[in-house]
């Protein structure tokens, strides 16, 4: 048995999709704890936005462990300052290969489901904004019981609402609270959320790429969104996927408290 406090494995992931570090203390090796430190790092990149593709440049000696992890041989042996290694790469079903995930528009019969997977998706950020989560919390209520004019797509699965998101239109008016109001030069998406079971998955990806391709069908030059620090995995996810900060967008709901605006061109291609 380990000491308390005794560290027995560690593994590092490189900008979000190249796995390169995995090792395990030689006392603790064959119980599963490589696999374990794997699947949690994997989760973890799939929540900021890994597409579903992995890479690893494993020695010989490893290769058999990284195949058990579901790597694949991208070639034959390569070496780097006389080193050999095997580069390998594992592609993962996420979102959008899916077959059992499907994007929709909402129907009227999805409001309750959709109201509690928003609901369960926002709650994590109560503890980090006691002061003000009570109104956060009532503004979405209020938003999804009139979502007009946004498009309010959702993700289903098995007949399940597992991820919802709503899309304005550019031209509508919005009121933070504390300004005055704003009208919107693009489309914007609001509220993505994807139920806590179901997060890393990549729903919240597909659910940010159909946003995205709406946008480009209508013309538009780009597509925007508010977030906060508050929302870190979501903001690694939007960054990974091409959005940037755009601080024109951006507007204070208190001396400190700022929503942060970001953009996504859409003359950039997205897979």
């Amino acid at each position: 048995m380990p000491k308390r406090g005794e560290i027995i494995g560690v593994i590092a992931v490189k900008e979000n999709s190249h796995l390169s570090q995995l090792f395990v203390s030689k006392d603790f090796q064959r119980r599963g704890i490589a696999r374990a430190l794997w699947e949690v790092a994997k989760a973890a990149s799939l929540a900021d936005g890994n597409p579903g593709r992995f890479t690893v440049n494993s020695s010989l000696a490893a290769v058999g462990v990284y195949e058990k992890l579901g790597f694949v041989k991208q070639s034959g042996p390569a070496s780097k300052s006389g080193i050999l290694y095997m580069p390998m790469y594992l592609d993962v079903e996420i979102g959008r290969k899916d077959e059992g995930l499907r994007i929709r528009d909402a129907k009227e019969g999805d409001r309750e489901a959709i109201r509690e997977v928003t609901l369960a998706a926002f709650q994590e950020y109560a503890p980090q904004m006691p002061v003000h989560w009570e109104g956060y919390r009532q503004g979405i209520l209020a938003t999804l019981a009139n979502v007009e004019p946004a498009e309010q797509i959702v993700a289903e699965r098995e007949g399940v609402i597992v991820g919802a998101i709503l899309l304005y239109p550019a031209g509508s008016v919005y009121s933070p609270p504390n300004n005055p109001p704003m009208t919107r030069a693009w489309p914007e998406m609001r509220l993505l959320a994807v139920a806590p079971a179901a997060r890393g998955s990549g729903i919240g990806a597909a659910l940010v790429r159909e946003c995205i391709r709406r946008a480009r069908r209508s013309g538009s030059q780009a597509l925007t969104l508010h977030t906060s620090d508050v929302m870190q995995v979501a903001m690694r996810m939007y960054e990974r996927m091409g959005f940037v900060r755009d601080p024109e967008l951006d507007f204070r709901l208190s001396e400190v408290v700022t929503v942060k605006g970001y953009r996504f061109n859409l003359d950039v291609p997205t897979s």
